[in-house]
């Protein structure tokens, strides 16, 4: 799984990603990807908890990624866009509490 400019997958897995939305559809997708983030959620959760699941935690972000990339396909965003918002958020959360970019 490699990232470049032309999205979050590299172009093999980009093509999955856009047979998977052709073959179950728009509100499938969003439902598997709501399902996807609470699973990374219950991992992150674990691992504050003390019981930490490296594996199961990577194969939960991996999926989440996944489906990510299925939602910036289904929204037209360009991975131009991705980065210059990404850059303004980052640049924000460090910027508070006097933080210096």
């Amino acid at each position: 799984m490699g990232l470049n400019m032309d999205g979050l997958l590299d172009s093999r897995n980009q093509a999955l990603c856009k047979m998977n939305l052709s073959k179950h559809g728009r509100d499938t997708q969003l439902i598997v990807l709501i399902e996807e983030c609470a699973e990374l959620i219950k991992e992150a959760s674990k691992t504050l908890r003390g019981y930490a699941r490296p594996a199961k935690t990577r194969e939960e972000l991996v999926d989440v990624i996944v489906m990510a990339e299925e939602l910036r396909l289904m929204t037209g965003l360009s991975m131009a866009e991705v980065n210059e918002m990404a850059a303004e958020k980052l640049t924000e959360a460090l910027m508070k509490d006097g933080g210096e970019p």
